[in-house]
């Protein structure tokens, strides 16, 4: 600092002090970021978009849970779906293996070659005749019939004691018609599911027109009035002769239940 020494007739003057400037330090500013470049270390949550950083597990802010930056559930379905998948894939593989295995194998007469001349001679054998299965709705018909002509025997006996009484019971009489008409009317429907079958055709059509001559004796003998003894005693007589010829037909059915293996109740009842 320079002080000058006042004179007569001027006034002192003190000039200001001069500071040096501290130099600055540099600011060292960071590089710009490229726009539109990705942070490799950084994903959105797939549910509410938080920024995370690679390899989370679980969102702090929705808690989700992360499977390699998928929701964890999402990520059980891919993996189910997958193995599922492969599953097939691999049955599929080794049936497509299993059939191309079987075509390739040769069978047993393949390997097999005849010793001689007379070995592979074939012995003539006697061809059995074909019969066709009986379908399962003939099969019950056949056993029903059966069990149905043994009924209709039952009620021929029965007519047999009425007819012998000295004085025809007229009621009786009718009860067993009615009794003998519902039970042809059913075994005409049996007859024609028997006919389904080839083989018991013959027995069908003859048994169809047995129970159709039944059921037609019986309402003819119920038309007349109760009072009318001799009309009944009549029907009575006439219903004999029709169930007379059920014997040799109920015969052919038994042969033909023994080809179709269907068990039969006994021809009569007993009673």
């Amino acid at each position: 600092m320079t002080v000058d020494i006042a004179t007569p007739g001027r006034t002192a003057t003190r000039k200001p002090a001069t500071r040096r400037a501290k130099p600055r330090a540099a600011v060292v500013l960071p590089p710009p970021l490229v726009i539109g470049e990705p942070d490799k270390n950084i994903f959105n949550c797939p549910n509410c978009t938080r920024p995370l950083s690679v390899g989370a597990s679980r969102c702090p802010g929705c808690r989700t849970r992360l499977i390699l930056a998928t929701p964890a559930r999402k990520a059980t379905i891919f993996i189910l779906v997958g193995a599922i998948a492969g599953l097939v894939m691999a049955w599929g593989v080794s049936a497509a293996f299993a059939v191309t295995s079987a075509a390739v194998t040769p069978g047993p007469e393949s390997s097999v070659l005849p010793s001689s001349p007379a070995a592979a001679t074939s012995v003539p054998v006697a061809a059995t005749p074909f019969i066709p299965a009986i379908p399962p709705t003939s099969r019950s018909a056949l056993s029903q019939a059966g069990a149905l002509n043994v009924r209709l025997s039952d009620g021929a006996r029965l007519l047999q004691t009425a007819l012998g009484e000295r004085d025809l019971d007229s009621a009786a009489v009718a009860d067993i018609l009615r009794s003998l008409a519902a039970d042809a009317s059913f075994g005409e429907g049996l007859a024609t599911r028997l006919a389904a079958w080839p083989q018991g055709a013959a027995v069908a059509h003859d048994l169809g027109l047995l129970y159709a001559s039944v059921r037609g004796t019986a309402v003819d003998g119920l038309n007349n009035s109760i009072n009318n003894d001799p009309a009944y005693r009549d029907a009575a007589q006439k219903m004999l002769g029709v169930l007379g010829g059920m014997t040799p037909l109920d015969g052919r059915m038994r042969t033909l239940a023994g080809i179709a293996n269907v068990v039969l109740p006994p021809a009569t009842s007993g009673k």
